[in-house]
């Protein structure tokens, strides 16, 4: 039961923001390389491969 009290203490308001922080950074560094592709490219991509089927 200790354990779990100490656990309590680590989740207040203040750390679960600093946790979201940290992770919202990580995700903007990581994902800045990454590139999307458009609906309209997915849209054409699908159309072609429709096409290559029939």
């Amino acid at each position: 039961m200790k354990d779990l009290s100490e656990l309590k203490l680590d989740l207040t308001p203040e750390a679960l923001r600093s946790l979201a922080d940290r992770k919202s950074k990580n995700r903007t560094e990581s994902t800045s390389d990454i590139t999307i592709p458009f609906p309209e490219e997915l849209l054409q991509k699908t159309g072609q491969e429709d096409k290559t089927k029939g």
